[in-house]
């Protein structure tokens, strides 16, 4: 499963709620079933019953049905609250967090060739700590890593 790492981007109850959700709306959305059952709480409270039920049946076929956590993962993000609103139903209001780079005028972490990606290597392990508390399961990560700024410019061998 791919996931970037959501950090609150301040100490405000509601952001560290806020990047809470954002984590369950990326990655508990696939995971959750598998392990608990069920959509995470905080997707089930926000979308309703936009979600579709899972019946005993194919709750009982899938909680379990994973040997490792097998995890993508390349940047991270910071997540301030924003209260759903007047906003067409979606994935994106539904989750209540806005998605910012920045913070005080400084970036997350230097940046990569790609526009949305940032060294974070601090995310990194906060998202390794996340999967492990929530799903306490062995953890495989299948890629990591950046684009070099400048990098897609150089010929082939010299990019190698």
């Amino acid at each position: 499963l791919n996931c970037e790492f959501a950090e609150p981007i301040d100490n405000q109850p509601q952001n560290v709620e806020a990047a809470q959700r954002h984590m369950e709306f990326q990655l508990g959305w696939f995971a959750d079933p598998l392990w608990f059952g069920d959509w995470p709480q905080s997707m089930r409270d926000r979308a309703g019953d936009r979600l579709p039920q899972f019946t005993q049946a194919e709750k009982d076929l899938i909680v379990g049905a994973h040997d490792f956590f097998g995890l993508n993962h390349y940047t991270s993000e910071y997540i301030t609250n924003d209260a759903v609103g007047n906003c067409t139903p979606s994935w994106a209001c539904d989750n209540g967090g806005i998605i910012t780079y920045t913070k005080n005028g400084q970036l997350i972490g230097p940046a990569a060739e790609s526009s949305w990606l940032h060294v974070t290597p601090w995310g990194f392990r906060k998202m390794l700590n996340w999967v492990w508390n929530r799903y306490q399961t062995a953890i495989y990560v299948f890629e990591n890593g950046v684009d070099a700024p400048g990098e897609n410019n150089l010929p082939i061998k010299a990019a190698l």
